[in-house]
């Protein structure tokens, strides 16, 4: 928790909308459609906030749509997100707090039938899909059953740090192809976050 890991979703939804821009550093993105951001956790003034701030970090060249779901029950948050799926062509799908798209994170059906969903969307639509999920206090074990379960069938585990003189390191804690180095960021003034080093390489 308040860990920044909305921020660094930020950075992804920029490089992705963008291609790259002043705060994204050596990310790079190849938007092949439409990128949907839904959030579960944030009300409606603080969401608003998390999806504006990747068109405030560059020129979006891709079709953006964002859903604050707070208000509404798992079951419906999963429908909803299926119907838009159906509908709609969506290259990058951002759901941040998937936990909320089930019951109980240790209830081994619902969880099972959450992930099956992410993995039947990756297949049928063939999109991308992040999701963000706590981990255990004083562990990089993700949360629950739900946890176990998204480590398993994931493509790319990423762990969010916060550092003690003020910065976020982003780390791959495993990874199905190439890993990727260490990448500390920011967050500055304005509410922004920017990449600032990538290992012991920095970059302006």
């Amino acid at each position: 928790p308040k860990s920044k890991k909305t921020f660094f979703v930020s950075l992804l939804s920029s490089a992705y909308l963008t291609g790259f821009n002043n705060h994204t550093g050596p990310l790079k993105g190849h938007p092949k459609g439409m990128l949907v951001h839904i959030d579960t956790e944030q009300g409606r003034f603080h969401a608003q906030k998390t999806f504006q701030r990747p068109m405030r970090m560059g020129d979006v060249n891709a079709d953006y749509r964002s859903f604050a779901l707070r208000a509404y029950s798992p079951e419906m948050r999963r429908d909803f997100i299926n119907l838009f799926l159906e509908e709609n062509e969506v290259g990058l799908l951002i759901i941040d707090g998937m936990a909320d798209l089930v019951k109980d994170v240790n209830d081994l059906q619902d969880c099972n039938r959450a992930v099956g969903d992410l993995m039947r969307w990756n297949e049928k639509y063939d999109l991308s899909i992040i999701t963000v999920l706590h981990s255990n206090f004083g562990s990089q074990k993700a949360t629950g059953h739900l946890g176990s379960a998204l480590s398993k069938k994931c493509e790319t585990e990423i762990i969010i740090e916060p550092q003690e003189e003020g910065s976020v390191l982003a780390k791959c804690k495993a990874s199905r192809n190439f890993s990727f180095e260490d990448m500390y960021f920011e967050v500055n003034d304005d509410g922004l976050p920017s990449v600032i080093e990538m290992k012991n390489t920095p970059f302006t």
